[in-house]
């Protein structure tokens, strides 16, 4: 009987709209750390995975390693390939890619409690920018400017 590997998916689409594949394993955990001088287990500085959730610019670095074999195939380099991961599309890439990884913990338990952590600390931060968009709403700019003014006047 032919065993047949199954693997799942982590996709995303760029700004405009082709598909591409995260790819992780020992590789791409190798790369980041000499590349961007993180690794995923450190016990001395912020891991990897928590930068990839709260850094954008760490979150797309870890993208561009990512891919960098299929958007080199295609002819594109790092900075090409990076101005069509930004916005929306950086979003949708941070999912597969925080999902890549979690997948990559070799235990059931582990898989299931790193998606959970990731998924809270989405939540989380999309929850503390909808009350930082509420804060700087109710900011009046007019007084704000006025009382600037009058400081800067003595």
């Amino acid at each position: 009987m032919k065993k047949t590997k199954t693997t799942k998916s982590f996709a995303f689409k760029d700004n405009a709209g082709t598909k591409w594949s995260i790819q992780t394993g020992y590789k791409f955990f190798q790369t980041v750390e000499s590349e961007l001088g993180v690794g995923f287990a450190s016990t001395t500085e912020t891991p990897a995975l928590m930068r990839i959730l709260t850094d954008w610019v760490f979150c797309g670095l870890c993208v561009i390693i990512a891919c960098r074999e299929q958007f080199e195939a295609k002819g594109m380099t790092d900075a090409e390939f990076g101005y069509r991961v930004t916005g929306d599309a950086l979003a949708r890439a941070q999912i597969a890619l925080t999902d890549a990884i979690c997948e990559f913990y070799p235990h059931p338990d582990q898989r299931k409690a790193m998606h959970n952590m990731v998924r809270q600390l989405q939540d989380a931060d999309a929850a503390l920018a909808k009350l930082a968009q509420k804060q700087i709403a109710a900011i009046d700019v007019d007084k704000l400017t006025d009382e600037l003014i009058k400081g800067a006047r003595g």
